[in-house]
């Protein structure tokens, strides 16, 4: 997949603007339905809406944070790659709380901008090198951070429409 690196210090800016958005709108999504229903899977599947929640948390945490971490503080870096699948099975996302990810996530994520104040145009160019993808900026990272959000709030979106789908039906019954 192709995702155009960050360059200016304005794009910088766009970007943690949209990615500062992503816990409030994750917020709107889990409100709309009754807790119970975080945990439900679709026959469109695989995941509920806690497995997306539970894979955006340990992602900010243990994949996008260190990465940024590693690329602001070395000289090109090994970044880690992270296998979404394998942690969900592993952690059993399925069984966990999904509001308190979303706390969770939401703390991550307010760290991770945090730590992206004051960067320069010269640190979003520093690269580093991600596991299974080869060469990458800091401003590829945050486009591929953004990117990332983008489709699993659409992923979450769908689950919610079609939980909301099934439930009228149900009604209608």
């Amino acid at each position: 997949m192709r995702f155009d690196a960050i360059k200016t210090i304005d794009e910088l800016r766009a970007v943690t603007a949209r990615l500062i958005q992503t816990p409030s709108k994750l917020q709107e999504i889990a409100a709309s339905l009754p807790v119970p229903e975080l945990a439900r899977i679709t026959p469109e599947g695989p995941w509920a809406i806690v497995h997306h929640l539970c894979h955006l948390r340990d992602l900010e945490r243990e994949g996008f944070s260190v990465r940024i971490r590693k690329i602001l503080g070395g000289t090109n870096p090994s970044l880690p790659d992270l296998d979404g699948e394998k942690l969900a099975i592993a952690r059993g996302y399925g069984k966990q709380d999904a509001m308190a990810a979303l706390a969770e996530f939401t703390r991550a994520r307010g760290a991770t901008i945090a730590s992206l104040m004051g960067v320069t145009e010269t640190q979003l160019a520093l690269a580093g090198t991600l596991e299974k993808i080869g060469a990458v900026t800091l401003g590829k990272v945050l486009s591929m951070m953004l990117h990332h959000d983008e489709e699993h709030i659409g992923l979450i979106e769908a689950v919610r429409k079609r939980i909301a789908t099934q439930r009228r039906e149900t009604i209608q019954l």
